[in-house]
């Protein structure tokens, strides 16, 4: 029996065994259920490098730029006003002229003969009256004689006062201070009644005139100052003098006009010019123009960083450009302009600053600029 009682122990050692084995594989199965298996620690990616450039808005003038036609501020023809014979032209094309200044000589005899004849015609009228109301007291005449009369005489004045006038448009004078820009006449030549025979131009002031745009004409004012450029590069100053209170039908547009002085005299009325208003002033910022780029919208803009580091397009309003600069509108007060390595970085990703000043040094963290 001893065989037998060594054998029944191994038995109950191993059966212990199993159920330890069992009790302690349900506990680690459970475990495993329960809690994740540890996981690799992520290497962090490698993130873009960037070089930004901190841009302030600064202040900035708008101005409106339109093309316009250059006149004489003042033009008149010169017309006859009285139908006679030339005597003399005291004046050459091209003479610079003052106001009052004679013109032209007519033949003033015809008009000389009716301011005499009209002159004796109330002469004779007046005595006539006074004779009339003479006569009222010793029942020779009637008041109404003497109002009938008293017409007459008013008549004769008025006769007189043509003549008179006729007589003084046998020698016309300059309207105003200007140069006789076309002169049509030769003494011995007869002019009829509105004739043309000359035209005189004040080119010492000068109106440019020109078409607004309905979305532009609520900026301007009169009184705002207006520089011109001439073809030749020549500049003028002056100001808005006129702005139409209702658009052409065809164009939408608005007539302005701007007066200017040519202290020099220049030759360039009925030239052509560009006039730049100013509008106003806003805040903006000044860039290189290559740091313009599109968005899948065709939206002008340009890349910047928020707070987070994160890249951004923000669109613009382009104010002025050239090949080298631009100005904006519509950005913050104060950002982070990507000047380099925009492309490579999409829209909300974080990337790696490298802030450079304006010449393109790179400036060290915490560093003034």
């Amino acid at each position: 029996m001893p065989a037998k009682g060594k054998l029944l122990r191994l038995l109950t050692y191993a059966i212990i065994a199993i159920a330890a084995l069992v009790w302690v594989l349900r506990f680690d199965i459970k475990a495993a259920r329960e809690m994740p298996p540890p996981q690799p620690e992520a290497e962090p990616a490698d993130l873009i490098s960037v070089q930004i450039m901190q841009s302030q808005a600064l202040p900035y003038t708008q101005t409106l730029e339109i093309q316009g036609q250059v006149e004489p501020h003042y033009s008149v023809d010169l017309r006859a006003e009285v139908a006679a014979r030339v005597l003399a032209v005291p004046v050459a094309k091209g003479q610079r002229v003052t106001k009052g200044q004679l013109l032209l000589e007519l033949d003033q005899d015809a008009r000389k003969a009716q301011l005499a004849q009209a002159e004796a015609d109330l002469h004779y009228k007046q005595q006539d009256l006074e004779a009339n109301r003479r006569l009222i007291a010793a029942g020779g005449s009637t008041r109404r004689d003497v109002l009938r009369l008293g017409s007459e005489v008013a008549d004769a004045r008025l006769a007189v006062e043509e003549a008179r006038l006729g007589l003084s448009r046998t020698r016309p004078e300059a309207p105003f201070d200007g140069v006789i820009d076309r002169l049509d006449v030769d003494p011995g030549d007869y002019l009829s009644l509105a004739d043309s025979w000359g035209r005189l131009v004040d080119i010492d002031t000068l109106k440019v005139r020109a078409w607004v745009a309905q979305q532009d004409v609520a900026a301007l004012s009169l009184g705002q100052p207006v520089r011109v450029r001439l073809l030749d590069g020549t500049r003028l100053e002056g100001e808005l003098s006129f702005i139409a209170f209702s658009a052409d039908e065809e164009t939408r547009s608005y007539q302005i006009e701007a007066i200017v002085k040519n202290p020099e005299a220049r030759r360039i009325a009925g030239a052509s010019a560009s006039m730049t208003i100013e509008t106003g002033s806003i805040r903006a910022h000044r860039l290189s123009a290559a740091l313009l780029t599109l968005n899948d919208h065709n939206q002008v803009g340009v890349r910047v960083l928020d707070g987070d580091n994160r890249v951004h397009f923000r669109p613009v309003t382009l104010l002025s450009g050239g090949m080298s600069q631009a100005w904006v509108a519509g950005l913050d007060e104060q950002v982070r302009l990507i000047t380099l390595g925009a492309g490579f970085a999409a829209e909300g990703q974080e990337v790696r600053p490298v802030e450079v000043d304006d010449s393109g040094v790179e400036l060290e963290p915490g560093s003034e600029r």
